[in-house]
């Protein structure tokens, strides 16, 4: 290659960015542990044993629809669960980069994880949908609503919508266990 007198020549190794300063995607030196099949079939297993006591909790008898008096619906729960929530996101970031993301590769840790909650997602959306609609079309719900008409199921289908928020958090932890934090915005952790 040819320079001219005005062009610098730079040596190969003063061209090399300092690993502090190079760009956080680039591969590292040290490459990623495949996570093996067991390790993710474990991470898959135990969300699976959460989304088991969730729907416990969740999907009791529709006769027995969770009212005002029961304690999921006091204050102390949402705040408490919500606190939590808040708090070990920064906890849950600092530890994945710093331990995990140095070790394994995180997207293939949990991919059959992500899949499986986003299809339990799907499904249970789609159900809560079609109860809606079937106590609004069938059973004489009131499209508006009012707070005296329960028998029709639309209370049961609104108790699992909101139970159903904590399980979204898993949507948010996700993000960060892959270091997708860009996605982490504001409107989704509300959300």
């Amino acid at each position: 290659m040819c320079q001219d007198a005005t062009t610098p020549s730079i040596p190969k190794k003063a061209a090399k960015m300092p690993a502090s300063l190079s760009n956080k995607d680039a591969p590292s030196s040290a490459p990623l542990t495949p996570p093996s099949l067991m390790a993710r079939y474990t991470c898959a297993a135990i969300l699976v044993g959460i989304m088991g006591i969730w729907g416990k909790l969740t999907f009791v008898p529709e006769t027995e629809t969770p009212s005002v008096d029961v304690p999921l619906h006091s204050y102390r729960t949402p705040l408490s669960l919500t606190v939590g929530y808040l708090i070990s996101l920064p906890i849950l970031h600092l530890f994945t980069q710093r331990v995990l993301a140095k070790h394994f590769d995180l997207k293939a840790l949990l991919f059959e994880s992500m899949v499986l909650y986003n299809v339990a997602q799907v499904f249970l959306n789609g159900w809560m949908v079609y109860r809606f609609l079937d106590s609004l079309i069938n059973r004489g719900h009131p499209f508006v609503g009012d707070i005296s008409t329960v028998s029709t199921g639309t209370a049961y289908v609104v108790w699992v919508h909101y139970c159903d928020k904590y399980l979204e958090f898993f949507d948010t932890y996700f993000m960060v266990l892959r270091g997708k934090l860009d996605q982490v915005s504001f409107l989704h952790v509300y959300h």
